[in-house]
């Protein structure tokens, strides 16, 4: 894991309410950046769109305490209509980086075809169609757009804020969460709780990323642990969301039967990998 830049971290001498509108100006100023790219891959560019909302998102969790429950709930709709922009294009592409791993480790030649067939299909999906890359261009425009009037707003209503909840609160009462999640999401094994799960683990990561200058090396290894945990959980997701584009493609039944149990021993193997991580992982600050 690359360490997270420190721009997005409180600095040490920093006081919090400096330091939180410094890092939103440092979200802003990259989603002006981003919102007028105007050439190339759109890959990348759409890939720090989202890290850009999931900062925000991060920022906005540990600042709950300091804002009032409209603006909290005003920011919230706004970044998840612009993840939405951004959120098709990933799907998409993470459904064929699934059925492409699964293909390459697929032990029967019978196993490859079905999921070569599921792929051609996935491919001539409306929605992937028409994802050009002037569409794409103009989603993550609109996406960032939407991230720096948030950052505005947020800037306005914290002008009079003075009261902060101390960064190693925040970081336990995240800690916390992610550990109630993983165990409810490993007694039930459902897919909506590992889901859960997964979110609560990036919003561990962020409050980490947040106090990564006052936290030493310790807390750089506990983040390496938490992204490896987010990174299993995350697979683990994408293999539920291939399983819901299987259903929407309609694929042909022997093929799908084929997949489905591909992806059930893929996750099986995940929630084993996760379990292990999150009992490695220790927070302190």
């Amino acid at each position: 894991m690359a360490v997270p830049p420190l721009t997005y971290a409180f600095q040490p001498k920093e006081k919090i309410k400096e330091g939180f509108l410094r890092i939103l100006g440092e979200i802003a100023q990259q989603g002006e950046d981003l919102a007028e790219f105007s050439s190339g891959p759109m890959e990348e560019p759409i890939h720090d769109g989202r890290l850009m909302i999931k900062r925000l998102r991060g920022l906005l969790w540990f600042a709950r305490p300091s804002l009032s429950g409209e603006v909290i709930a005003q920011t919230k709709t706004a970044l998840r209509d612009a993840a939405g922009l951004l959120g098709g294009h990933r799907d998409l592409a993470v459904a064929q980086a699934t059925l492409k791993k699964l293909r390459k480790n697929a032990s029967t030649s019978a196993e490859r075809k079905a999921l070569a067939e599921t792929s051609q299909q996935l491919s001539k999906d409306p929605e992937a169609t028409e994802m050009t890359e002037d569409k794409l261009r103009l989603s993550l425009k609109k996406a960032m757009d939407i991230v720096c009037r948030s950052v505005l707003a947020l800037k306005q209503n914290v002008a009079h804020r003075n009261s902060w909840a101390s960064p190693s609160r925040r970081l336990a009462k995240a800690r916390q969460a992610q550990i109630k999640a993983g165990k409810k999401a490993r007694r039930s094994g459902d897919d909506t709780d590992f889901h859960t799960w997964r979110k609560r683990a990036k919003l561990l990561f962020y409050q980490m990323e947040l106090t990564q200058s006052v936290g030493g090396k310790k807390l750089i290894r506990a983040m390496k642990k938490v992204e490896e945990l987010q990174a299993r959980l995350g697979e683990y997701h994408d293999d539920v969301m291939v399983e819901g584009r299987l259903a929407k493609a309609g694929a042909p039944s022997h093929s799908a039967k084929r997949i489905l149990k591909s992806l059930d021993r893929e996750k099986t193997d995940l929630r084993r990998k996760a379990t292990k991580i999150a009992r490695r992982i220790k927070v302190k600050l």
